[in-house]
């Protein structure tokens, strides 16, 4: 009897064992599912509860794959900070609404360098004043038609005056509105070249019609005068001296100014600094109109406004006389200075337009 009592003890103790083996053996594969959990408690998923400030180097290995492709990635921007920083783009190119997830493909911080907008205008205003081109350094100088439009339709003409010599400049808008040179050269100007006057007779003469049917615009451009002639012209575009609108840096008054007329002196419209525009050294000069607001700028800042203008370019009719550094008046000096990367525009730029055109000296 107690023989068979043993027979059946040892039967079950051998059992038993072998279940607590089994048992144990598939915890042991469970914890194989699972490679990423740390000895210090950290699960391998970020998360505030389970360890992650304890053991952040662990997360490397199932955490961030190290390519920073696909939407997948801007989720583990966070799981390790020291790891991530080598494949996270450095600079992501952010042009619109749907780029904001920092989400690059292809080789990141290097590459991007050579990629990337030179004057990333970040979110938006990307979308307003810059085309969005994206192509390296060209995106900042004159060789890029697009660089200040959103819509290229925008744009009337742009002279950036970058030639060497010759009698021609080209019109980089895509309207073909080419400039030509009246005696004015090409030397040094804001980045390669400026349309050059010695304020004598050298002027630059634009197509006729340039303005027609404008009733909204914006006139944009650098200015470098060496004297600030009174009544001398930045640009004039008229009909003689009964019909036209100009830019003087110093009027009667010796004040910058703009004004619009159909009627002669005695009718114009005009906006008036309160100085006239400095001498020896680059000014961005900058003339808006919208309905009956016109608006003149200077180096980015607001310095006149008149919210009663009646006329705008499409009154003038089709001008035969559109110059830069020549007034419909011939008793009016020349113009003595440079002017530079002069556009065009059918709308009216917003301030904000205007502060980049400034601040990036395009």
């Amino acid at each position: 009897m107690r023989a068979a009592f043993r027979r059946v003890v040892r039967t079950i103790s051998g059992a038993a064992l072998l279940a607590l083996c089994q048992c144990s053996f598939l915890v042991d594969l469970g914890s194989l599912d699972r490679p990423g959990r740390a000895a210090g408690g950290d699960d391998g998923e970020d998360s505030p509860i389970d360890g992650q400030a304890q053991d952040e180097t662990d997360d490397v290995v199932v955490g961030d794959d190290g390519d920073d492709v696909g939407p997948g990635e801007a989720d583990d921007a966070g799981t390790n900070a020291t790891s991530d920083a080598a494949f996270a783009d450095a600079t992501p190119d952010i042009d619109d609404a749907s780029d904001q997830r920092a989400v690059q493909v292809g080789p990141d911080a290097a590459a991007d360098v050579v990629t990337k907008d030179a004057n990333p205008d970040a979110g938006a205003f990307d979308a307003t004043v810059d085309s969005g081109t994206e192509a390296g350094s060209g995106d900042a100088g004159h060789g890029d038609a697009s660089v200040d439009g959103s819509n290229i339709a925008d744009l009337v003409a742009f002279y950036p005056f970058s030639e060497t010599s010759g009698l021609v400049s080209a019109d980089l808008s895509g309207n073909n509105q080419t400039a030509t040179m009246q005696g004015a050269t090409f030397a040094a100007g804001l980045h390669d070249d400026a349309a050059t006057m010695d304020g004598t007779t050298q002027y630059v003469s634009l197509p006729a019609g340039i303005v027609t049917g404008l009733t909204a615009f914006s006139v944009s451009t650098w200015v470098y005068l060496n004297a600030a002639l009174k009544h001398s012209h930045v640009f004039d575009f008229g009909t003689g001296t009964t019909t036209y609108m100009f830019l003087t840096p110093a009027n009667g008054s010796t004040k910058l100014q703009f004004a619009i007329t159909t009627t002669g002196v005695a009718g114009e419209q005009t906006l008036n600094a309160t100085t006239a525009l400095g001498i020896g050294g680059w000014q961005h000069v900058c003339v808006t109109l919208a309905g009956a607001t016109g608006t003149l700028y200077v180096n980015g800042a607001q310095v006149a406004q008149n919210t009663a203008m009646t006329l705008n370019p499409s009154n003038l009719g089709t001008t035969s006389n559109n110059w830069l550094g020549r007034s419909q008046f011939t008793t009016d000096p020349y113009l003595n200075g440079k002017i530079d990367n002069f556009r065009i525009y059918s709308r009216a730029l917003s301030a904000t337009e205007v502060q980049q055109l400034y601040q990036q000296q395009l």
